[in-house]
């Protein structure tokens, strides 16, 4: 049984894992060990990667493994910076009742109008 000694050795970033740093609003950061997982399959996105002009697109979205312990409760608003890139997440993906899946999109700044066009 996986207990909290082995989440180190799990997320080790001399083995496969990373240091993840969550800024949540109004918190300090905290830095916690993550993992890059296997993208989703494509058959998860609405129109198979492929326009009628025949265009080839992608998400930008790259998935990565934390604790589930470790999701913070204002996911939403968490800028995740790993490698010193900065994301957002998009999504939670639940692998099972230990392990999380992040869909991280690239940070942008957000503005008091960001999204109004979607608003009544």
């Amino acid at each position: 049984m996986i207990g909290d000694d082995d989440w180190d050795s799990f997320f080790d970033p001399d083995e496969l894992g990373v240091l993840v740093e969550l800024h949540v609003p109004d918190q300090r950061p905290v830095t916690v060990g993550g993992m890059w997982s296997k993208p989703h399959g494509r058959e998860t996105l609405r129109r198979a990667y492929t326009n009628g002009a025949g265009l080839r697109g992608e998400p930008d979205e790259k998935p990565l493994q934390i604790a589930t312990r470790d999701l913070p409760d204002a996911w939403r608003e968490t800028r995740v910076v790993v490698e010193g890139v900065a994301y957002a997440i998009g999504d939670v993906i639940s692998l099972g009742r230990l392990r999380t899946d992040l869909l991280l999109t690239p940070w942008q700044e957000r503005s008091d109008t960001h999204g109004s066009w979607l608003r009544p």
